[in-house]
């Protein structure tokens, strides 16, 4: 089992990210055809692609950058990436990580070659 993690910005245009969201998408692609490869032998390949955390150092801090550029506060900045999602917030890092486990598990043993969407609906696929 080979695992990756992007972000929401892989699939969707976002300012201020730089080339961060080309790289995401091309991970995505990669680990497309790492499955193809490894599936074979036995390899399987998934990728999770969570929204923002906010509750990490990083995306606090980008959601800083971001306000201040917005002219907001960082609360009202991460209200609003909240509002744009379906379920109206973003993943925490223990739901990510459940997910993690999950696909790392033997009960995902169907997953290979696959996105799995942690975006709270700010992405439907």
């Amino acid at each position: 089992m080979i695992m990756t993690i992007t972000s929401t910005p892989s699939r969707t245009a976002v300012p201020r990210v730089g080339g961060m969201a080309a790289a995401w998408a091309a991970i995505e692609s990669l680990w497309r055809t790492l499955a193809a490869e490894g599936g074979p032998k036995g390899i399987r390949v998934v990728c999770l692609r969570p929204g923002a955390i906010p509750e990490t150092p990083q995306i606090q801090e980008v959601f800083g950058i971001h306000a201040e550029s917005s002219d907001t506060r960082p609360e009202e900045f991460q209200a609003r990436s909240e509002e744009r999602t379906l379920l109206g917030k973003l993943p925490t890092l223990a739901e990510v990580a459940n997910v993690a486990a999950f696909v790392a598990s033997d009960q995902s043993s169907p997953m290979n070659g696959t996105v799995v969407n942690l975006s709270g609906g700010s992405i439907v696929e």
